[in-house]
């Protein structure tokens, strides 16, 4: 049976994008693999995963990675580990490609040193035997800039399975929320991080355009002196799901992603989304999105949110979209060829 050492993010960090896509994989694979899972960290603070990540992990691949058939390293900036590997295997996850996107916008001092890191964890990609991706859209940007590592490229998309979210009775935290929407206000959800190309100064800007509108944020932000934006961090799935039910419109406000997986995820729902005409929008939700410019003023935005406000919650083109994400669905893809993902 093939050996597999899989490197996984802090195991607090399992509400993020990146943790869900390595997991879902994980599930997938461990029925025909022995897969033994190395955390980086498990306590919710940077000196835990400091030290697993730069002192832990690279003597763990030191001592015991030659016992693996492969290593898979969950994310670009864990690249650097491969000089630790004895491994004839290493496999690594690149989630996106942000160098450009960063050149040309106004980013946060923390961001850029951690683009610096990223950067030098890039010149080691071509020590690995294979490149996953969740897009073509990240496949082109990569290849772009790493034209000799064109063939070690390949795509697996996200898993999205909406069984993993336990809908249960709501959560009383969000009674208040129900309370709104029975006065006939639209429940807005937004689910991202506070990084710059995330954009979510776009939901406090659109807040107080129309107080019909009700925005909900999940994430680690900032509280906001408006009564129209109610912020919650630190959901499980079940809470979440309570959310996507709750909400009329999803809103995803980025500019920039490799995948976008909370999109998806809200179509599982059947909710309706809203996002930039962007290139990875396009391939990722083609035509079940409701597609906003980024030259539409605020007014523009509300008026397009509204026309959606009336929609019927039924099975349509968004959850048939989400359909496509499914693990039966993107093995099937791999059918011919058990061993690619």
């Amino acid at each position: 049976m093939h050996k597999l050492m899989w490197l996984m993010p802090n195991k607090k960090y399992n509400k993020t994008g990146i943790y869900k896509y390595n997991n879902e994989l994980i599930k997938i694979l461990k029925v025909n693999r022995n897969i033994d899972i190395k955390y980086c960290g498990s306590k919710n603070n940077y000196i835990s995963t400091f030290l697993n990540k730069f002192f832990i992990l690279p003597i763990i691949l030191l001592l015991n990675s030659k016992k693996y058939d492969s290593i898979i390293y969950p994310e670009e900036g864990f690249a650097f580990l491969n000089l630790f590997s004895c491994s004839k295997e290493n496999k690594i996850f690149i989630h996106d490609y942000r160098f450009e996107f960063n050149n040309f916008n106004k980013i946060s001092l923390k961001e850029y040193f951690k683009q610096i890191y990223l950067n030098v964890n890039f010149l080691f990609l071509n020590k690995f035997n294979k490149i996953i991706v969740p897009s073509k859209y990240t496949k082109k940007l990569l290849e772009f800039k790493f034209k000799k590592l064109k063939k070690k490229i390949f795509i697996v998309p996200n898993i999205i399975d909406k069984k993993n979210y336990k809908t249960k009775k709501m959560n009383t935290k969000f009674y208040f929320l129900e309370k709104l929407k029975r006065k006939n206000k639209t429940l807005v959800l937004t689910i991202a991080s506070n990084e710059s190309r995330k954009n979510i100064k776009l939901v406090d800007k659109l807040s107080k355009i129309d107080k019909n509108f009700v925005f909900i944020l999940v994430g680690k932000h900032k509280s906001y002196n408006n009564s129209n934006i109610f912020i919650f961090n630190d959901l499980n799935d079940i809470e979440l799901s309570s959310l996507f039910n709750l909400s009329n419109i999803y809103l995803n406000t980025s500019l920039f992603e490799g995948f976008g997986r909370t999109s998806v995820e809200a179509q599982s729902f059947n909710l309706p989304v809203v996002c930039y005409d962007t290139k990875i929008n396009r391939e990722t939700l083609a035509n079940s999105a409701h597609y906003i410019k980024k030259h539409y003023s605020l007014k523009k935005i509300i008026y397009e949110m509204k026309k959606l406000r009336s929609l019927n919650r039924k099975k349509g083109k968004d959850f048939k979209n989400s359909k496509r994400f499914l693990p039966k669905n993107i093995l099937s893809k791999y059918k011919n060829n058990k061993n690619e993902i």
